[in-house]
């Protein structure tokens, strides 16, 4: 039994002299979790945010989503990235996003009408910049504010013959696109 617990003393000592000895990297997982507001000419909505990435010394990037309630309901996917200026306790940084717009159906505009395709909706372009201020609450957390020009386009394919015949006709056929840009004011946690 004592030998069991010297080879375990003797394993635990060694560990920890190695783990003091090697260096730790510069590179990090970050997690920027918010909720903010979407404010344009038709209306102000709510919206939800959450990226995950790699931080290294002042710069960011990563990979996000978000809920967009603004005009139609859709989730952007986008690539992330940020900058962050000085070492006070209040830090400026700047941002940008771009990726794709994934719409979700909704009653307002049904996939299926009667049985028949009536909406056709479109993958397209969603993308954000701005600047924020950043705020340490403790070693491994901070308090983020940002203020953003936000940019999404969200476009479908209307078959009105999906409410009579179901029999699509070209002639028939609308394209609509919503272009959306409005102002945005996010609120979170950055881990």
């Amino acid at each position: 039994m004592k030998k069991y617990i010297f080879i375990i003393t003797v394993l635990f000592i060694l560990a920890n002299n190695i783990d003091a000895q090697q260096k730790r990297s510069p590179v990090k997982f970050s997690s920027i979790n918010s909720v903010g507001f979407l404010n344009g000419q038709s209306q102000t909505s709510f919206t939800l945010q959450s990226i995950n990435g790699i931080k290294y010394k002042t710069w960011f990037a990563g990979l996000g989503a978000s809920l967009d309630n603004y005009g139609y309901r859709s989730i952007p996917a986008f690539v992330d990235l940020r900058k962050t200026f000085g070492n006070k306790v209040w830090q400026p940084f700047i941002y940008a996003d771009a990726g794709i717009n994934f719409p979700l159906y909704s009653s307002a505009l049904p996939r299926k009408q009667w049985g028949n395709d009536a909406n056709k909706f479109y993958n397209t372009f969603y993308g954000e910049t701005g600047i924020g201020l950043s705020k340490p609450i403790n070693t491994k957390t901070k308090f983020i504010l940002s203020f953003g020009y936000s940019y999404k386009h969200f476009s479908y394919l209307n078959n009105p013959w999906a409410w009579n015949t179901g029999w699509p006709s070209s002639s028939y056929l609308s394209q609509y696109d919503f272009y959306y840009r409005r102002l945005s004011i996010k609120m979170g946690l950055q881990f």
